[in-house]
């Protein structure tokens, strides 16, 4: 995840795996260009070639489709890692073959509601996940346990109230706790603060394993990387990969029952000889 200041404001580049559609991660990644104050959309579009300013214009602005043969020309407007290219491919290549098969799981999909505040509280995503795991309980001083005790029962509680509230859990008529099929979870928009607490919370979870298990029962590697600029995207995209590599994982586990872990990925600069800005 790429950032940067904008006086007192991080700006964090869009993560391409938030978005549901190429247009809306173009057009995410479009403002935040237009923040940083270093992209001319009409002089992109004229150094590129290959597609008009108008063009691109519509596409952003959801009046136009991305198209797998446009996508290339997209990639070199709004400087695409491979990565993000690659993605963008495979959600068009998957547009195409639904369009193709006029599969019905199109329409359940649609249903799936997007909610982006799970992140109002750090404990929330943590408490959401063990609902599949064996011997579970909505009762607070349960989930102490099974968190091994990383919040209190009260914070727990809360959190309990939260995720039936919003939709994240639901009760069947029997009055069993279950997931929400048809609710995603989103990072896109969440307030730099949510995610920073959250971030430094996993950050904590990691050091008391460290400290507190033996070696087979976690993992853990540091790597440090010596890079050069204009290869840092590159690098993040390595990241974003991986990333990509986990949540198809879990989508083909949704519900293993064993147990809950935190896989934390960290890319973060420790040193460097120049200051970082955009031409």
């Amino acid at each position: 995840m790429s950032s940067q200041k904008l006086g007192s404001v991080e700006l964090v580049r869009p993560v391409v795996f938030d978005y549901g559609t190429p247009a809306k991660f173009l057009r995410a990644l479009f403002e935040y260009y237009k923040k940083t104050g270093s992209f001319s959309l009409r002089q992109r579009t004229q150094r590129t070639g290959g597609l008009s300013q108008t063009l691109v214009s519509q596409i952003i602005n959801g009046h136009r489709q991305v198209t797998r043969d446009n996508l290339p020309c997209l990639a070199l407007v709004f400087k695409l890692t491979k990565i993000e290219q690659d993605y963008l491919d495979k959600q068009l290549l998957g547009n195409v073959l639904k369009v193709v098969a006029n599969a019905p799981e199109q329409k359940e999909s649609s249903k799936r509601e997007a909610k982006n505040h799970i992140l109002s509280d750090w404990i929330h995503p943590y408490v959401k996940d063990l609902v599949n795991i064996k011997g579970f309980s909505p009762e607070p001083q349960h989930l102490h346990r099974m968190l091994s005790g990383i919040a209190t029962p009260d914070k727990i509680k809360k959190s309990v109230d939260f995720l039936i509230r919003e939709g994240f859990w639901r009760r069947t008529p029997e009055g069993k706790i279950v997931p929400e099929d048809h609710t995603v979870t989103t990072t896109n928009e969440i307030p730099n603060d949510n995610i920073r607490s959250f971030h430094k919370k996993a950050l904590d979870i990691a050091q008391r394993g460290i400290s507190a298990l033996p070696s087979h029962r976690r993992k853990s590697s540091t790597v440090l990387v010596s890079v050069d600029k204009n290869k840092m995207d590159e690098l993040r995209g390595l990241v974003d990969s991986f990333q990509q590599q986990l949540l198809d994982f879990i989508e083909k586990n949704p519900q293993g029952k064993d147990s809950l872990v935190q896989v934390a990925i960290h890319l973060t600069p420790v040193g460097a000889i120049y200051e970082e800005s955009e031409t």
